[in-house]
């Protein structure tokens, strides 16, 4: 009888491991604690995201765009019913005149980026405390400083009324 050798299978605590922990060494309680943090972060940025993006509160400003017209009319006005006004004068008044509508909406969509808001004709605000930028749009479309008042003094001063003139004669 022959007796083979068999190794030996007695083994020591020392020698017997246990089985990897597949998380790294980190127990579940930290895996979830460190999850919900995460989450927690990201549903903040979302909401915050959101309220920046999306969910802006509107802000209102208004523009006399009637007035601002209306001192246009008056400076072109003056300028060519003065007597001594010449044909090249004229000219420069027409082409002012059918440039000013593209500039003035030009314009209010300047200052409407500058501000962020949404810009209301005076006529239609009743509101008290809205922020009226007529000024800056007027500055923008070459009128700053124009007041109607003192462009209509002017105007009427320019064309006296001369007898001659409705009935042609020189």
């Amino acid at each position: 009888m022959t007796t083979e050798s068999t190794p030996s299978t007695d083994t020591t605590p020392e020698d017997v491991s246990s089985p990897p922990n597949p998380v790294g060494g980190v127990s579940f309680l930290e895996v979830t604690g460190i999850a919900l943090f995460v989450a927690l972060v990201t549903v903040i940025i979302a909401l915050l995201g959101y309220r920046h993006f999306v969910d802006r509160p509107v802000h209102f400003a208004i523009v006399d765009v009637q007035a601002i017209v209306e001192a246009k009319q008056l400076q072109l006005a003056s300028m060519v019913t003065t007597k001594t006004v010449t044909d090249k004068e004229r000219g420069a008044a027409y082409d002012a005149a059918s440039r000013f509508g593209r500039e003035l909406q030009d314009s209010l969509n300047t200052v409407q980026a500058e501000c962020d808001c949404l810009l209301l004709t005076a006529g239609a605000t009743v509101a008290e405390n809205v922020p009226d930028l007529t000024n800056r749009v007027k500055e923008l479309v070459g009128l700053a400083g124009a007041d109607n008042a003192v462009l209509r003094r002017q105007l009427e001063r320019g064309m006296r009324f001369d007898p001659d003139f409705q009935t042609g004669k020189e």
